[in-house]
């Protein structure tokens, strides 16, 4: 019995393992429950050197986040 070759696969195995930077904005930038993605607002107080911000997601309507952060 003779063999022959019928056929050549390539296949390309991608890492579908995300960075952790690509972690990472991915967790900040979309929702935690259903994947849409966040909208940010920002109040700025000079007074009292400090930003607000939140984030919430329009389609889940929750607060996810409520960060102050100190002005210099």
């Amino acid at each position: 019995m003779e063999s022959k070759k019928i056929a050549e696969i390539m296949v390309n195995i991608v890492n579908t393992t995300p960075t952790p930077i690509e972690q990472y904005l991915e967790d900040y930038n979309y929702c935690p429950l259903c994947g849409d993605e966040l909208l940010y607002t920002h109040v700025t107080h000079f007074g009292h050197s400090l930003v607000k911000e939140e984030a919430h997601c329009e389609s889940c309507k929750i607060k996810v986040k409520n960060n102050d952060h100190k002005l210099q």
